[in-house]
Order: C-alpha cells, then sequence, then structure tokens
C-alpha cells in the first residue's frame, strides 16, 4: 500500500486541495520546496497548472496522483494509499525544463546529506514526439536509477502499432532500465 514510500510525478500540475490526495503530500511536513516543483512560477503550493483547448483547467496531474495515491474515507482509488506524494509541473507548461525536473527529483530537498526526501518512483506521464530514439533524456534517467529511483514512462496516444511509444519511454537497454506502461 505504499506506506514509508515518496511516489512522484512529472506531470500537469496538481490541485494539492483535492480530498483524495491532499492529506498525502508530503509538504505538509513543512518543507514544500521538497516535495513541488514549479519552475515557472515558483508556488509553493501544488495546483492545476494551465487550461486546455476549450478553457478548462487542465486536471491531468490531480487524475494521475489520484490513481497513485488517493483514497477517500473507505473508498480508495489509488494503488498506494498510504505513500507521501512530490511533483514536478513540468509537462505541457511553457518554460518548463524537463531536465531541471530530474535534477530536482534526484535531491528534492536540495541537502545531499538527507535521502528521506529522494523518492522511491517517478511516474513520467508525457513523452516527446518526432525525436524518435535520440537519447536527450537517457543519462538522466539512468542517474535517477543510480540512486534507487524506478522510473514509469507512459507510451504516449499515438495509436496502434509497434512504432507508436514516443521517446523516453520507447528505451530498451535492458529488462530493469525504465519501464513503459500503456493501455
Amino acid at each position: 500500500k505504499g506506506t514509508g514510500r515518496i511516489i512522484c510525478s512529472f506531470d500537469t500540475g496538481i490541485d494539492g486541495h483535492h480530498p483524495a490526495i491532499a492529506s498525502k503530500w508530503k509538504g505538509l511536513d513543512g518543507d514544500s520546496s521538497a516535495a513541488w516543483f514549479d519552475p515557472t512560477t515558483y508556488s509553493t503550493f501544488p495546483y492545476p497548472i494551465g487550461v486546455d483547448i476549450n478553457g478548462n483547467v487542465v486536471i491531468h496531474g490531480t487524475h494521475v496522483m489520484g490513481i497513485l495515491v488517493g483514497s477517500s474515507g473507505a473508498d480508495t482509488t489509488g494503488v498506494a494509499i498510504n505513500a507521501k506524494w512530490i511533483s514536478a509541473a513540468v509537462v505541457d507548461i511553457d518554460g518548463a525544463s524537463y531536465i531541471d525536473a530530474f535534477e530536482w527529483a534526484a535531491d528534492p530537498d536540495g541537502d545531499p546529506n538527507s535521502v528521506d526526501d529522494v523518492p522511491d518512483v517517478i511516474n513520467h506521464s508525457w513523452g516527446i514526439k518526432g525525436i524518435g530514439c535520440m537519447d536527450v533524456f537517457y543519462e538522466l534517467i539512468d542517474n535517477l536509477e543510480a540512486l534507487g529511483i524506478v522510473n514509469i514512462f507512459a507510451c504516449g496516444n499515438d495509436g496502434p502499432g509497434a512504432m507508436t511509444i514516443r521517446n523516453p519511454a520507447n528505451r530498451a537497454l535492458d529488462s530493469i532500465d525504465c519501464f513503459a506502461v500503456g493501455n
């Protein structure tokens, strides 16, 4: 159930007030900068960032975090309902850097002598179209995995067929390097 674990996400932002996930935000321990990375507005509390083409607030990050840790009373939706969560708001956000997010996740509190802030797993709900097998993110992924952080990527939503998995989910270096999940 995730007890004692930290789950991180790289996503569109998260509604930190959502009742299914609010109490599980690691920032409640007093160090919000080690639990929320917002490289564009530098906010200290998680919020959904951006709007879709219809002007609706983007809720993707909140939805995904609910799948990861969500629960409300006896109603559970998350797979790790006892885990704490942290997040980097970098997906589909102008001016946000995935590279900065990887660096933040390696040491969220900025203290190399502490390890209780480092996530056990990062859910990457993103991918880059049109770069094929370029190794833009491979070193970053390898560095996080050397710290013991598991990286799980969404395959992307580019349709049926073998060549539709986006980078970096399309990496297949070995059987334990990083994982890709699709539906």
